[in-house]
């Protein structure tokens, strides 16, 4: 199960069957001699992650309806207030910080991303419709609120129950592969991300309906638990998910090339998804991914100029 190589991602921008075109140069000029060319990559508007960071990743260039999210832009404050209570009182009343609007949809809804302030950290967005008057629909709030989140509680309680292993498996990444860098701050939040470097995901067997079924079970115990003692300390919460037998764990690495003109390969990618699999370091996890993005940024999206992204499942 875990030898099954899946390619989930390219190394060039795709659009419209062909390599993303910028405003200069195409793709293939600026990649040209297998580097990133940095001239021709700023004269197409390309930044550095440093500066991609101070743009925000929540701009009217960035979203891919620029009309709904000029719109959304403009009743930011309006719709933060709206959703803000609905879903703190969906968190079991706990404050959460909320992030940015971003308009992926080719009709007038955008995604409304939080964060909450304290542990298990939930970090989520939420669906929501805009009326042809530019107001926001009262109740178009798409999530699984009734549930409380669920399931993104529970791999926030895991993240506390491993602290200690996670944090080993950051330390392990950024002492053997230090030409690479997490992501910053921003780009993290915008990617609902908890963690540097290292991000767990409850993961389902493809075909398995039991065990599926068993583990949303075995998830909803631990929510239950949660909502009537949310004080356990991270041994606590360690024993509790020690007891179940039926969750397993995608275990994902987030990180960027520092170098600004290294290009990632599929060779990266292969050498760290190779030794996460073979290292006792990961071994909690049943499938494994890595994320490896160029330095320079798009800042026509919220993608890096290239990039390889691969999982074993």
């Amino acid at each position: 199960m875990r030898n099954k190589l899946v390619g989930v991602g390219v190394c060039c921008i795709l659009f419209l069957g062909g390599c993303y075109l910028s405003k200069n140069y195409s793709y293939e000029e600026i990649t040209k001699g297998g580097k990133i060319d940095v001239e021709k990559a700023e004269a197409s508007g390309y930044v550095s992650l440093e500066e991609k960071e101070k743009l925000g990743y929540y701009t009217i260039e960035s979203s891919a309806n620029k009309k709904v999210q000029k719109k959304a832009l403009e009743q930011k404050n309006e719709l933060f207030d709206h959703l803000k209570p609905q879903i703190e009182a969906s968190l079991g009343g706990r404050e959460v910080e909320m992030l940015g609007v971003n308009s992926p949809f080719p009709y007038e809804a955008v995604n409304v991303s939080f964060r909450s302030k304290e542990e298990p950290i939930v970090a989520d967005s939420v669906t929501i419709g805009l009326s042809d008057n530019g107001y926001f629909e009262k109740g178009a709030i798409k999530s699984d609120a009734p549930s409380g989140f669920m399931e993104k509680t529970v791999e926030g309680l895991y993240v506390m129950a491993y602290r200690k292993e996670i944090q080993e498996m950051k330390e392990y990444i950024k002492k053997e592969y230090p030409q690479y860098e997490a992501y910053p701050v921003n780009m993290r939040n915008s990617a609902h991300q908890i963690n540097e470097y290292i991000n767990i995901s409850i993961s389902y067997k493809i075909g398995d309906v039991d065990n599926n079924d068993l583990s949303r079970a075995e998830q909803k115990e631990i929510f239950e638990l949660y909502k009537k003692n949310k004080n356990r300390t991270d041994e606590e919460w360690k024993t509790i998910f020690e007891s179940k037998n039926h969750l397993d764990y995608l275990i994902y690495l987030d990180i960027v090339i520092k170098n600004g003109t290294t290009l990632p390969t599929e060779l990266m990618v292969y050498e760290l998804l190779d030794d996460m699999k073979s290292n006792l370091l990961f071994e909690k996890g049943i499938s494994y991914g890595v994320m490896l993005n160029s330095n320079f940024q798009d800042t026509n999206n919220n993608r890096s100029l290239s990039f390889v992204n691969k999982a074993y499942v």
